[in-house]
């Protein structure tokens, strides 16, 4: 229920974007434990929506991003203690609605806002050394080879940060800014473990079950804008 409330907004938002403009943006995101990731430029566009009078304003925003690595939490949203980060690299596709607020100064816009994002996993990986070295750490074996599977490939989250958007010349303009994501999803891991040479196939550990993606990491962002 929630990922269709979060695909429609994101739709609607998009559906109506001749009202406002749009931004064509290149951005870089840092997953809180993971590796500096990349959107698939140009595939990435912010500030599609309309303004609320003069001063507020809703803005979605759609892109494909690669991500090199993020790491886990447990079933407390504890970080898991990792080697490195545990998934990837993966595709995925990530939407946000957000509300914001549109403050003038001179040619300057500053726009604070928040919201909600919702993201798809594509063809996700797991590093199998990464979890092989947790689950030996953690039940006291020597050697731990694995052979496991992410279920769930749907997440979503909260955002807040900002933009600050300059006017070139009539509808033209750039914009810089940064947003913090924190947002998470079980991976429902499937498939099993052998354990120090054995040939006895062990199911997904308790301590993993409940595991999820830690989808949390602040997102740096420059592009250029068009106002419709």
């Amino acid at each position: 229920m929630k990922r269709t409330v979060l695909v429609g907004l994101v739709l609607f938002s998009l559906s109506i974007a001749q009202v406002y403009g749009i931004g064509i943006n290149v951005s870089a995101f840092l997953p809180a434990n993971g590796s500096l990731s990349h959107p698939v430029s140009p595939l990435s566009f912010r500030d599609v929506g309309f303004t609320v009078g003069k001063y507020a304003g809703v803005s979605g925003a759609i892109a494909l991003n690669n991500i090199n690595g993020m790491g886990l939490l447990d079933e407390n949203k504890s970080p898991l203690r990792l080697t490195s980060p545990a998934v990837g690299p993966f595709y995925t596709a990530l939407g946000s609605l957000m509300v914001k607020a549109i403050l003038p100064v001179w040619r300057l816009n500053f726009e604070p806002g928040g919201g909600v994002f919702g993201y798809y996993l594509i063809n996700p990986t797991l590093r199998s050394g990464v979890i092989d070295s947790y689950i030996a750490g953690k039940s006291g074996y020597q050697t731990v080879d694995s052979s496991f599977a992410i279920s769930n490939n749907w997440g979503w989250g909260f955002l807040a940060g900002g933009m600050i958007s300059l006017a070139f010349d009539g509808k033209i303009g750039m914009q810089i800014g940064a947003y913090y994501y924190i947002g998470s999803s079980p991976l429902e891991l499937t498939g099993t473990y052998r354990a120090d040479g054995s040939s006895v196939a062990n199911p997904v550990p308790a301590y993993l079950k409940e595991v999820l993606l830690d989808f949390s990491g602040i997102e740096f962002i420059i592009g250029g804008t068009y106002e419709l």
